[in-house]
């Protein structure tokens, strides 16, 4: 567990495993500005924010939390404060309220993929907005929750369920992304791949979209390998 006070601090391919903690942040506590890059959160645990708790500013580009918990908020990460994170992959976690995902303060997610928690994101009093992210597979709860705040869809979601206010006409509600197990599909954190057929194949948008996956494949990149 690494207590983050004032101050910039940055993880470059890192894992955090098996840390605990009493309240906040089983592997970061974070209350300053934080940069996460190629990093991996597995089986921590706090009261909030299993893997991450945020109370000042975040920013995550690449990583992966698995199997973290949280006695209340955010089994993968806890924001209270301003957060941005993208290609990064919440699998397996289990919190009281958002498995994957607890927000609180102001949060951009793009390029995600939160799947398998036992529920995916609680927004709660936060201001949310989100793109090219998949919420899938939940397996207690529902995929997304909000209990006050505003939860803004900027389009090219998938819902596996119908819970994530994804009402842009590019979003898919209802529907199974096809993911494949978590593993290593040749990058520095493990991913779920998009399995043949997969109805998130190129339904992504090129605008605010890194210009690498979370594996470090460069994008745009053809899925189907049809041309387009």
């Amino acid at each position: 567990h690494q207590a983050l006070p004032s101050g910039t601090f940055q993880v470059i391919n890192c894992l955090f495993y098996q840390n605990r903690a009493v309240n906040t942040g089983g592997g970061i506590d974070n209350s300053g500005t934080a940069l996460l890059i190629d990093v991996t959160f597995s089986s921590n645990h706090a009261d909030a924010g299993g893997g991450v708790f945020n109370g000042g500013t975040l920013n995550i580009e690449g990583a992966t939390f698995i199997q973290n918990t949280a006695s209340a908020t955010g089994g993968g990460i806890d924001n209270n404060s301003s957060a941005t994170l993208q290609n990064v992959t919440l699998s397996a976690n289990t919190g009281l309220h958002g498995g994957g995902l607890s927000n609180d303060g102001t949060i951009f997610i793009f390029n995600l993929t939160i799947t398998g928690n036992n529920s995916g994101i609680y927004n709660n009093q936060g201001q949310l907005r989100i793109k090219n992210t998949i919420v899938a597979n939940s397996t207690v709860d529902d995929n997304c929750y909000t209990y006050g705040g505003s939860w803004t869809s900027l389009g090219y979601n998938l819902d596996s369920g119908n819970t994530c206010l994804f009402t842009s006409a590019s979003d898919q509600i209802n529907t199974d992304p096809l993911l494949g197990v978590l593993q290593d599909n040749l990058g520095p954190t493990l991913t779920h791949a998009l399995l043949d057929g997969s109805p998130a194949i190129d339904k992504g948008d090129n605008d605010y979209c890194p210009l690498a996956d979370q594996r470090g494949a460069y994008r745009p990149a053809d899925g189907d390998e049809n041309g387009s």
